[in-house]
Formats: C-alpha cells, sequence, structure tokens
C-alpha cells in the first residue's frame, strides 16, 4: 500500500499487519521498473490535478510488469451531475444519499475527472482500456499495460 500520510499508513498497518505499506506519492513511487502484475488505485485520479494524473498513470506504466493490470475505482459521475428525483428512481435512498454526499464534499478535481476520454487517455500513456463499468456509487476501469507511452 502506498499513500503521504504517515497518519494514514500507521492506521492501514495496525489493521492490516500482513500488508507492506509505504510512504510516497503515486507518481514518483520507489518501487523497481517493471516490479508489479497489478496495481489498484482506489480513490486517487479525482483527488488530483489533471496534469497529475497523468504522472501517476506513467507512473503505473513504468512500475508494471509487460502486459500488466492497473485497477481504478472512482466515484460514478451520476452523484455528481444527475437531479435528486432521478438518483431516487434509479438507485433508491442509496441514490439519495450519495446525491446528497456529493453535493456536500469539496472535490476540486472531479469534474475534470469524469470528463477524460479513458480510453485514449490510457493509450496516450501505453495502456489499453479493457473495462469500464459504473456500479453506482463507484465507476471501475482496468488498463492493460501495452507499450512504452507516446507523452
Amino acid at each position: 500500500g502506498l499513500d503521504p500520510s504517515p497518519y494514514l499508513l500507521w492506521h492501514a498497518a495496525n489493521k492490516y499487519p500482513e500488508i507492506r505499506f509505504v510512504q510516497g506519492v503515486a507518481e514518483k513511487t520507489p518501487f523497481a521498473q517493471q516490479r508489479f502484475e497489478g496495481v489498484s488505485a482506489n480513490f486517487v485520479f479525482h483527488e488530483i490535478p489533471p496534469k497529475y494524473s497523468n504522472k501517476v498513470l506513467i507512473e503505473c506504466h513504468r512500475i508494471l510488469k509487460g502486459d500488466g493490470l492497473l485497477s481504478i475505482c472512482e466515484p460514478a459521475p451520476e452523484q455528481f451531475y444527475r437531479g435528486y428525483w432521478a438518483m431516487f428512481k434509479q438507485f433508491g435512498l442509496k441514490g439519495l444519499y450519495f446525491r446528497f454526499l456529493a453535493k456536500r464534499v469539496f472535490e476540486p478535481f472531479v469534474a475534470a475527472w469524469h470528463k477524460k476520454d479513458y480510453a485514449k487517455w490510457a493509450k496516450l500513456h501505453g495502456f489499453e482500456l479493457i473495462k469500464d463499468v459504473t456500479q453506482m456509487p463507484v465507476r471501475y476501469l482496468v488498463l492493460r499495460k501495452i507499450e512504452q507511452p507516446t507523452s
């Protein structure tokens, strides 16, 4: 596990002692080139400025082996842009809850994340988008490393 916060790493290590946690940032990890077969980024990309999301993807490409996989989980766009009634009709009380929550949290980069063309972004950085699934309240993307990034 990787996180810049020593406080969060301390909590994670106490809860999951069998996992190794490292302090650092996703755009410049301490890991060796082609170290992992898979990387998972959960609620990372919508929290960072777009220029850093590109750097994180480049770093993931660097630390992934051959045709390694990158799994990304981020907030689904529906909860930020749909009205309350539409959310209730489609998702029931869960939809109302997440719509209400989305209006009350400060997410300065979430709109930029949701506007991204994920397939084009992936290809630009040497990945292929192989899965894009929304299961409110999250959206899952799976990217496969395919080549050297063009950027």
